[in-house]
């Protein structure tokens, strides 16, 4: 077993929330935010790039993208998550080590782990968020009593695959992560 890591370099980011989703309730829910869902997107064939549209914004072309999770920050981590009202908008801010996932996995030599660490680059689409104690915000219940996961997204309001580029890099260590401490 290994775990996987991910060092972020300094990043503030701004994700932007659905209108009719956000009314007085939610808008106390977004005091007391906690650390969010996070996937990092990259391409899956080194011959793919990513568009760049400006302003740190990237867009996924025509092609299969692979990702991975940020699961939690570590001790060697800092991170900080903001509703602004006045933008309706969710800014974070990155840097430093954080847990990406214990993998059985990695010592399998198919190929896929090896190219997922050597990336050093990728997007960010979207967020879902969560409160400080780390349970999913969701929306209120529709007409059949079912409720989803709030969800914040960069560049604009489209599910367009655009997203913030983040300059990373990946590593593992030898063991399982829990709790903060790697457990051999």
């Amino acid at each position: 077993m290994k775990c996987i890591f991910v060092d972020i370099e300094q990043c503030e980011l701004e994700f932007l929330l659905f209108e009719d989703e956000v009314d007085d309730k939610m808008k106390k829910k977004f005091k007391k935010l906690g650390f969010p869902n996070i996937w990092i997107h990259y391409p899956s064939d080194a011959s793919d790039a990513l568009a760049d549209l400006g302003s740190g914004i990237f867009q996924q072309g025509d092609f299969q993208c692979s990702s991975f999770s940020v699961i939690e920050p570590t001790a060697d981590a800092s991170f900080e998550i903001n509703y602004n009202e006045e933008r309706n908008s969710i800014s974070l801010k990155l840097e430093g080590t954080f847990f990406s996932g214990n993998d059985s996995e990695v010592y399998e030599d198919d190929g896929e782990t090896e190219v997922m660490l050597s990336q050093s680059a990728g997007i960010i689409q979207v967020i879902t968020l969560n409160n400080d104690k780390g349970k999913p915000i969701k929306k209120p219940k529709d007409e059949w009593g079912m409720s989803t996961r709030i969800e914040a997204l960069a560049a604009d309001l489209e599910y367009n695959n655009k997203g913030y580029r983040v300059n990373f890099n990946l590593f593992t260590k030898p063991g399982m992560y829990q709790e903060g401490d790697i457990v051999v």
